[in-house]
């Protein structure tokens, strides 16, 4: 028989105010905590994990539970630590195993789905079962039953340190406050609990009614316009948002219907066959997306365009009957004629002032629902090239530990892992490619220094020779040495760097003609020439370039083309 205590706690605070809220330091700094339990009643000790990229010193403190202790820098669990955790777990259950086969029941976290997981527990002899998607409220016996008296547990040992010890909560002393809560809350008599009432040990097929399994129902859903309708237009949309919600649900027989009525009500029957055959029109058209719900909205889908109305600037009227309205009226048939004209202006101008009024908020609606659909434009694209860490991503429960599962992920992890090999191999090709053209560039601006330099001493040279020879001349003399000459004098310019393109799927390399273009992709550089030894070799070309030699300058347009979390565990 179990004894319950019922504990009062007494609270000074302001008077009259119900509720006296309590105030903590309010830190957020995040901690993951791993609980296993036992089907027998026993618990295996938590595995906590900090936030932080190496172990502190200040971690070292009175640890009830006798808890491993991780970190991780955002203070998560994440595929490396899982399997960290499934070690810790086979070395404290083998013992009570005696070598036979252990069940491992897990959430659909992606570090549970890992290719190292999986065969780690496959050769511990360890079945993995996960929970189907979204459905850990009703399986998993830990929310069931222990994580609200955890959390209750937690906040009373916590709220007890701070008034005793007067200090914030921190990795420091967290292991001592939760290992209090820890031991209070994981008895024996809520393990088997748990256990019991998700029909997981003993097996009960019937301990999750259908009820639990039922779909949430809608209970509000509003969209709101920067521009609010009026009023009669905002019932109209609830009348037919109440209509279309009618229509999905089961239609039960009522004592009323039962027995009978010969008259129905007239008008209630007229207005609802309306909206019925109205709404049954409006899903046979393109916006049939408004009044559907079986189907998400897509980007891709246009709202109805409301016709517009062309709208005259606004005048007064009245001028154009000033005449006849100014006339005193000499019998009682033209002062109704006159008081006719006036009411027919006056509802005139009223309603060109509400046309204009609706085709404006028309107008700002229109604009704001452009902008939201480019936002779900950008959200669709978003979540179309975005690669999925799930595998299979239809949220049924899978022994992960299977051999089709493990084969499938074994696959799903070579394809991930060849498009990240061939992701770093076009870097790399980028980087080469980067560095060949950078060494080309500063060749080629040591060959134009070096030919600069060349044709400043050749001018000088041409100078020197021409100053010898007037003054030859003027004494009767001849000019006997030869004129000096740039050919061959000129070092010959580098030839571009070739490229090496590879196929995919294939092994064999072909060279394409230089490139122009460096920043293409897929490509690999490899030099056509030792761009050491091209310096002081001879003309590739077998041809000197003169100083006014054409040629010369189109070598030099053609090479004037320039390249543009560490885990430890303890």
């Amino acid at each position: 028989m179990a004894v319950v205590t019922e504990v009062k706690t007494r609270v000074v605070g302001t008077a009259g105010e119900k509720t006296q809220h309590l105030q903590s330091d309010g830190g957020r700094e995040n901690t993951t905590v791993v609980v296993t339990i036992c089907a027998d009643g026993t618990s295996l000790r938590p595995v906590v994990i900090f936030k932080g990229k190496k172990f502190d010193l200040d971690w070292n403190q009175e640890n009830p539970t006798e808890a491993s202790l991780g970190h991780q820098g955002k203070g998560w669990i994440d595929s490396e630590l899982a399997v960290h955790v499934l070690e810790d777990y086979d070395k404290q259950t083998a013992e009570k195993a005696a070598g036979r086969t252990r069940i491992y029941i897990v959430d659909g976290h992606i570090s549970h789905h890992t290719l190292e997981f999986i065969r780690l527990a496959r050769r511990c002899r360890i079945h993995v079962l996960c929970y189907p998607s979204h459905a850990t409220h009703v399986y998993q016996g830990l929310d069931v039953v222990i994580f609200s008296i955890l959390k209750r547990f937690w906040t009373e040992e916590k709220n007890a340190y701070i008034r005793e010890k007067r200090q914030k909560i921190g990795k420091h002393n967290f292991l001592q406050i939760y290992g209090r809560a820890h031991q209070r809350a994981l008895t024996p008599v809520n393990i088997r609990s748990a256990f019991r009432k998700t029909g997981v040990w003993p097996v009960d097929r019937n301990a999750i009614s259908q009820s639990q399994l039922l779909p949430s129902l809608e209970t509000s859903s509003r969209g709101t316009l920067p521009i609010p309708p009026s009023t009669p237009v905002r019932l109209v949309s609830e009348v037919m948002r109440e209509v279309h919600r009618q229509a999905k649900r089961p239609r039960s027989p009522t004592p009323e219907s039962e027995a009978g009525s010969s008259q129905p009500q007239a008008p209630q029957l007229a207005l609802s066959t309306y909206l019925q055959t109205s709404m049954q029109t409006l899903r046979q058209t393109s916006s049939s997306f408004v009044v559907t719900s079986s189907s998400p909205v897509r980007a891709s889908l246009s709202p109805p365009r409301l016709p517009t109305v062309l709208i005259s600037p606004e005048k007064e009227r009245v001028s154009r009957y000033a005449d006849v309205l100014c006339q005193v009226p000499s019998t009682i048939l033209e002062e109704e004629l006159q008081n006719a004209v006036k009411e027919l202006l006056r509802e005139n101008k009223r309603q060109k002032t509400e046309l204009i009024q609706m085709q404006s908020a028309q107008v700002l609606n229109g604009g704001y629902i452009r902008q939201v659909r480019g936002q779900l434009a950008a959200q669709q694209e978003r979540k179309k090239n975005k690669q999925k860490g799930r595998l299979i991503g239809d949220g049924l429960p899978r022994l992960l530990t299977s051999t089709e599962y493990t084969q499938y992920c074994a696959e799903t992890v070579a394809v991930n892992e060849e498009k990240a090999q061939q992701t770093e191999s076009r870097k790399a090709t980028k980087k080469t490619r980067g560095e060949v053209l950078a060494q080309w560039k500063n060749l080629e601006e040591g060959r134009k220094a070096e030919n600069k330099r060349i044709r400043a001493e050749y001018q000088a040279e041409v100078a020197e020779w021409e100053r010898e020879k007037e003054e030859l001349k003027a004494t009767g003399g001849r000019q006997t040495r030869m004129k000096p000459m740039l050919k061959g004098r000129l070092v010959p310019a580098i030839p571009r760097p070739a490229v090496l393109t590879r196929s995919m799927g294939s092994t064999k390399d072909s060279i394409e003609d230089p490139i122009e273009d460096p920043e293409a992709d897929n490509n690999d550089i490899v030099p056509g020439h030792d761009a050491e030894n091209e310096m002081g070799g001879s003309s590739s070309s077998g041809e000197d370039i003169d100083e006014d030699d054409p040629e010369d300058g189109a070598d030099e347009m053609s090479s004037s083309n320039d390249a543009d979390s560490d885990v430890e565990w303890n």
